[in-house]
């Protein structure tokens, strides 16, 4: 087993995502090769359009070119740090707007990973790269 997959299967016990505690976010991870198909949409190479398969935001300097001619919708992050040594209380974190989802583009960007730690003891972090895949 590679180290990724080890740290999948073990994030697959706690869960991805809010409500873990209600038992939502638990997955089995299951592996199998990627089909050439996909591959190929995945390395972006010969497409004028890409789809964000996950939620993404382009950093400052990214911001301006990633917006021209792109369609998305902004989608609203929150939620309280799941860390006992980020705070003797319960502290939410910062919220964080980034692109949904299925917003398209034009223009590729790298985006960021972005601290949204707020009065606690160390960084939180929110992922902001996005995955593209061509759509056309």
């Amino acid at each position: 087993w590679s180290y990724a997959e080890q740290l999948l299967t073990a994030l697959s016990y706690t869960g991805i995502g809010g409500r873990r505690s209600s038992g939502l976010g638990r997955f089995t991870l299951e592996t199998a090769a990627c089909p050439k198909a996909l591959a190929d949409r995945l390395t972006g190479k010969g497409y004028t359009e890409y789809m964000t398969l996950s939620i993404a935001l382009p950093d400052q300097q990214e911001l301006e070119q990633a917006c021209e001619d792109s369609r998305f919708n902004l989608v609203k992050r929150s939620g309280f740090v799941a860390s006992v040594t980020y705070a003797e209380e319960h502290l939410k974190k910062r919220d964080f707007y980034g692109m949904a989802a299925g917003s398209t583009f034009r223009n590729l960007f790298k985006g960021n990973l972005y601290d949204v730690s707020f009065k606690g003891r160390h960084p939180v972090y929110r992922y902001g790269y996005p995955l593209f895949v061509g759509i056309r």
